[in-house]
């Protein structure tokens, strides 16, 4: 019984060392990712004010951003999602969740020649359209022409044709400054840095957790060995 108890207790000071060497790693890990996400924030700020010097206060301001009034909806090209994974615990039945999260970012793809030749094509195959089926066409009634709008309507809806992507930075015109762009790109690492330093923090939080939970089982056997000491000590008459 004492030597189960002695292994046990072995292997739970191996587990608090190594919670203990990965939490001072994950430490230093946020430490040094904060250190580059205030760099890049910084260096994109001073780009993005070099370009409003350039281009003029007016020109790089909220004003350019699209309103929900000008009838453009718009898809955003990043987005966050939530992960959740288990992992075997110590023991033989538990286990633990790992919560991460997972940056998914949506490509813009330009048209390239041979696509819009061959809409334009399209287009002019239905504009060439036989005169008899053009005057069947204008001979429906206008019910069938309304019923036709609201499935045309529920298509759209229902997000048959997706709406067009558009890079933001056109929003400021189409030839921008080149610290524009650099500003960009400084704002796009800086989200990824934000990601990846809350995933280091998460680890952190659930490393401390899994080593205070060993440090409690530790303590509750000590405790356990010491009433079990005191019981089996004999009594001196």
């Amino acid at each position: 019984m004492a030597s189960c108890d002695n292994r046990k207790m072995n292997e739970i000071d191996v587990e608090l060392d190594k919670r203990a060497l990965r939490a001072l790693k994950l430490m230093n890990e946020l430490i040094a990712s904060k250190l580059e996400l205030e760099k890049s924030v910084k260096a994109g700020s001073l780009d993005l004010a070099k370009a409003r010097y350039i281009m003029g206060n007016r020109n790089v301001s909220a004003l350019q951003l699209p309103t929900p009034g000008e009838g453009a909806d718009v898809t955003p090209l990043v987005t966050v999602h939530r992960a959740q994974t288990f992992q075997d615990s110590n023991s033989d039945t538990s286990m633990e969740a790992t919560i991460s999260l997972q940056l998914e970012r949506v490509t813009i793809s330009t048209p390239s020649p041979d696509d819009s030749k061959q809409r334009s094509s399209q287009q002019q195959a239905l504009k060439k359209r036989n005169p008899e089926s053009r005057e069947s066409d204008e001979q429906k009634p206008l019910l069938d022409a309304a019923e036709d709008d609201d499935d045309n309507d529920a298509e759209e809806k229902s997000g048959s044709s997706p709406p067009s992507l558009q890079d933001p930075i056109k929003w400021f015109g189409v030839l921008v400054p080149q610290n524009l762009r650099q500003g960009q790109a400084r704002f796009k690492r800086a989200l990824e840095l934000v990601v990846h330093t809350a995933n280091i923090q998460l680890e952190l939080h659930a490393t401390v957790a899994q080593f205070r939970k060993l440090l409690d089982t530790k303590r509750s056997m000590q405790s356990d060995l010491i009433k079990l000491a005191d019981t089996e000590q004999p009594l001196v008459a």
